[in-house]
């Protein structure tokens, strides 16, 4: 399990677990928590500049053009106005300036689950009616139907409106890799490695359910069992470079950490 190196609330609760305790305050299952999350941390790294203010999007527009991506999940394109309309009415902003506090993570869990049940509900079948599976299965969902983040993408349009390299397996290495240092900071003993084929290949949601790992006496001989082994991660992306272009903008309750470690 890799350490976490990301930000902390200014009680010391590392970002990654107040994010998950945000999700979970919203209503979601333990591994659903863990899957947006890990997501949350591939946007930003749980940087706390860009997790509470806003940061240029790495594509561009079409036509070219920049972007302008706000809060945890880089809401942009009209969702960045809602999400801070949604903050401000719930009274986690001051002066137009995210609180770096839970009650922030709180309201912007709430308006992210919020999306999920309503206009991203039928794209997030697989994630919504399936609460306890694997949380890695849920990345193609909530990456291609939800955060719309460029899964399976080789390529992104750039800020001149012409099309540049973009390595989509990296990026979905480190959220594999979010998703493993919360789970062990949770107590979880399971590690996720990426599949023995990309997901990128599989259609929907019961297709990725359908080659998760099987028990070994369901095969009749060990040449199929080593053929289902995980093959090794890829190298991380360096997110530096993203992280540089950020600009930084000044935008619940939850019960206790033990109560949380209680839920799972």
């Amino acid at each position: 399990m890799a350490r976490y190196q990301g930000g902390k609330l200014t009680d010391g609760t590392p970002l990654n677990v107040a994010v998950y305790k945000a999700y979970r305050n919203a209503g979601l299952s333990h591994n659903q928590a863990l899957a947006i999350t890990a997501e949350v941390g591939r946007e930003n790294g749980f940087n706390p500049s860009v997790l509470f203010g806003s940061h240029t999007d790495p594509a561009g527009r079409t036509g070219g053009g920049t972007i302008r991506n706000v809060g945890m999940l880089s809401w942009n394109q009209g969702r960045d106005v809602q999400v801070l309309n949604f903050l401000n009415r719930a009274g986690v902003m001051r002066n137009g300036a995210m609180n770096r506090t839970q009650a922030n993570l709180n309201a912007q869990a709430a308006f992210s689950v919020q999306e999920m049940k309503g206009r991203y509900s039928k794209g997030l079948r697989g994630f919504l009616s399936n609460p306890n599976a694997n949380p890695d299965s849920y990345a193609p969902e909530l990456g291609k139907k939800y955060i719309a983040w460029a899964y399976g993408q080789n390529t992104i349009r750039g800020k001149n409106g012409g099309r540049v390299p973009f390595n989509w397996q990296a990026h979905d290495s480190r959220r594999r890799g979010y998703l493993n240092t919360l789970g062990g900071m949770l107590g979880d003993k399971t590690q996720y490695s990426a599949p023995n084929q990309s997901i990128g290949q599989f259609a929907n949601f019961n297709d990725v359910l359908a080659k998760q790992p099987k028990q070994i006496g369901q095969y009749q001989d060990f040449s199929k069992v080593e053929a289902s082994l995980p093959q090794p991660l890829g190298q991380y992306a360096n997110f530096n470079d993203v992280l540089s272009s950020q600009q930084n903008q000044p935008i619940g309750q939850y019960q206790d950490f033990s109560k949380v470690e209680n839920t799972m």
